[in-house]
């Protein structure tokens, strides 16, 4: 999870992968 959160790109990348 800390990957995610130094990494708002990243985050919204998973995010959009799951949504």
């Amino acid at each position: 999870m800390l990957f995610v959160m130094l990494s708002p790109s990243l985050k919204s990348n998973i995010e959009a992968i799951i949504n």
